[in-house]
């Protein structure tokens, strides 16, 4: 069935022409053999290496035991065969963001999750293998979080998606999932037609097959060992179609079936800050775009190597790293942020040439590089950073300008900042070149295929204008998207998808971000500043419309005292908001002031310390910008982003 593309004796077709759905698999399928793909490096286990070769033909693979298994399924079920795939949309039915002439997918499609593929693998090569054979497949594939609890966040995922199909490593599936999906799991080719009966049970939902796909793996490595290592194209024989999979052999024998690049692709589930989490639906089109401009904008290359420390169940782990290297043919060296001066002599080892990481991952860089590194060996990592990485990102968060300062200092890199989110994908982003127009507290431009609009939720207030003159900004208001890279829709949720629609007066339709924004200049030219959610970074207080993450930034500068804050509004009767500071102080500063955390208490609030805070406050901002409370705590709660999720934080710490 593996054949390398060279020999003229049989008629071969490339794996890569069934996948014209989907543009990552379509650059892995084409890509060298030969060539290392995927490394993992992991405290207490060896380190491995995977080539696009053994990548190709795992994914076939794996792809052709799901078909099995869910045909096994189909048939017990008495449902016809292929049933379970996913029917290809109709040209005139695109995203309610779509520009021109189209019915609404939001109104069209049907989210029962028929075809819906829920991913439960850590950072590494399985989790790459069971996320492209459920594209092969068609299959709309979900990453769920492996932090998070099965009673909880896991249940909610599978109930609300109606997946059909669980796929996830062996540890994960053995400690989170319940004993009631043992009678579905498939460990190995021998159980794929081994199908439990139907159950009016909602014990496991609609999930049908539990695919072990670590267990799967290993059972498959004799058959891949006996492939041909170097084969430049894998291909399947046209005159052996009794080797290949039911479903590529529908696509081969007829085209017309072949899924379309406006399929559904990926399921990201929102962090839910305001309600149940939302699973933001994109399509193959827009998963491309999303890889394809920042493929542009980095410059991305098949030299490069890029370090992973990051989750892959949000859109910067998943699209940003993973996925712009496979499409790049680059590699991908999967790691854990557990040791952060074990990462940083990482770094200076001299084969890794990017780096992507949230705010606090720098924070915690510079900590170890600045107290358990000497002044020398502090010289060789600076040294390897300028020599050897070409670029270091940082996002998912604001970045403080003092923490940009300190990484520059002891790296060389300026950190380019950049702005998305799950449903939009990235859409502005400082300038690779020149790194000097890099503007620190900014997050840059519209990417290509981006257009950016500035439009105001609410009428122009007073205050606000004089915000912005003060700030020197030429527009603030809340920022809306228009790209390709935009996602589809909520799954099953028409309302909440329309209600982000917003329509220029010329009729272009844009997706409103929720986020106020500050824009210097106009046009090519416009550099933008995010001063925060609308809904809890911007702090209405005596008649002024206040930034939050600039008061952050402003207080962060003393890093002598302040390790890391989240600056939130509390109701009140006479300001219509106060100020709150909720403070992670630097140990030392804790110590002078006599806070010591561990004996119970969660969190300190005194006169004297508040006092103390707001004079330092009031040498480096206005003072109707400074904080009027201080809450010290041990540290800021953060998600797996690193962001910050101030309504919860206000409701744990009892703030109105």
């Amino acid at each position: 069935m593996f054949r390398a593309f060279s020999s003229p004796l049989r008629a071969k077709v490339p794996y890569a022409t069934l996948f014209e759905h989907n543009m990552v698999l379509q650059r892995v399928f084409r890509a060298p053999g030969h060539k290392v793909a995927l490394t993992e490096e992991f405290a207490g286990r060896p380190a491995a290496q995977f080539t696009y070769g053994q990548l190709q033909r795992d994914v076939v693979a794996m792809a052709d035991a799901m078909v099995r298994r869910k045909e096994a399924v189909a048939q017990a079920r008495g449902a016809a065969p292929l049933s379970w795939l996913q029917p290809s949309r109709p040209a005139h039915v695109r995203s309610v963001f779509a520009q021109g002439e189209r019915t609404p997918s939001c109104d069209h499609v049907q989210d029962t999750g028929l075809y819906t593929m829920s991913l439960l693998c850590g950072p590494g090569y399985t989790y790459v293998v069971s996320l492209l054979a459920g594209w092969s497949l068609n299959q709309l594939t979900t990453p769920m979080s492996v932090s998070q609890r099965y009673n909880d966040e896991l249940m909610y995922v599978l109930e609300h998606s109606g997946s059909r199909s669980v796929v996830g490593e062996t540890a994960l599936l053995r400690d989170k999932f319940p004993a009631e999906y043992a009678e579905l799991y498939v460990r190995s080719v021998a159980d794929v037609n081994t199908v439990a009966p139907a159950s009016s049970d909602r014990a496991t939902y609609q999930v049908d097959t539990v695919v072990d796909s670590q267990s799967l793996l290993s059972g498959l490595d004799a058959t891949a060992a006996a492939a041909p290592s170097a084969a430049e194209v894998l291909s399947y024989d046209t005159d052996r179609l009794d080797a290949v999979n039911a479903v590529f052999r529908r696509w081969h024998e007829d085209p017309a079936t072949r899924p379309t690049r406006y399929d559904d692709c990926l399921m990201i589930y929102t962090s839910g800050t305001t309600a149940k989490p939302k699973g933001a639906v994109h399509t193959h089109a827009s998963v491309a775009n999303m890889v394809r401009v920042l493929q542009d904008a980095w410059e991305w290359r098949g030299t490069d190597s890029i370090l992973h420390v990051l989750p892959i169940h949000h859109i910067h782990g998943l699209v940003n790293v993973l996925l712009c290297s496979l499409a790049s043919n680059a590699r991908c060296v999967f790691t854990k942020f557990d040791d952060a001066a074990r990462v940083a002599h990482r770094l200076e080892a001299g084969d890794i040439t990017l780096f992507m990481a949230v705010p606090t991952i720098y924070t915690k860089l510079i900590a170890s590089l600045s107290k358990s590194f000497t002044e020398a060996e502090r010289s060789v990592f600076k040294a390897a950073c300028t020599e050897h990485l070409r670029l270091m990102v940082s996002g998912s968060a604001a970045l403080p300008v003092p923490t940009l300062n300190q990484f520059r200092e002891l790296s060389g890199h300026t950190l380019l900042e950049r702005y998305g989110m799950t449903e939009i994908g990235m859409a502005l982003s400082q300038p690779l070149n020149p790194v000097a127009a890099r503007n620190p507290g900014t997050v840059g431009s519209p990417l290509p295929t981006v257009e950016a609009f500035v439009h105001a939720p609410e009428s122009a207030e007073a205050a606000e204008q004089a915000a912005a003159k003060e700030a020197d900004y030429d527009a603030v208001g809340a920022l809306g998207i228009a790209s390709e890279s935009l996602f589809d829709r909520y799954w099953n949720n028409a309302a909440a998808t329309k209600k982000e629609l917003r329509t220029t007066a010329a009729g272009v339709r844009f997706f409103d971000t929720g986020d106020t924004v500050g824009v210097r200049g106009a046009g090519a030219a416009a550099v933008y500043t995010i001063l925060g959610r609308s809904s809890v970074d911007i702090i209405k207080s005596r008649g002024y419309k206040l930034s939050a993450l600039e008061i952050e930034a402003a207080l962060l500068a003393r890093k002598d005292v302040f390790y890391e804050m989240a600056v939130v509004g509390a109701a009140d009767a006479v300001q219509g908001e106060c100020v709150v500071a909720v403070v992670a102080l630097q140990p030392e500063a804790a110590k002078a002031r006599g806070i010591v955390f561990g004996d119970g208490a969660a969190t300190h609030e005194s006169a004297a310390v508040t006092e103390e805070l707001k004079t330092i406050a009031l040498q480096l901002l206005a003072p109707y910008k400074c904080p009027s409370r201080y809450v010290v705590v041990p540290e800021i709660p953060r998600n797996a982003t690193g962001k910050v999720n101030k309504k919860n934080l206000k409701k744990v710490l009892s703030l109105p």
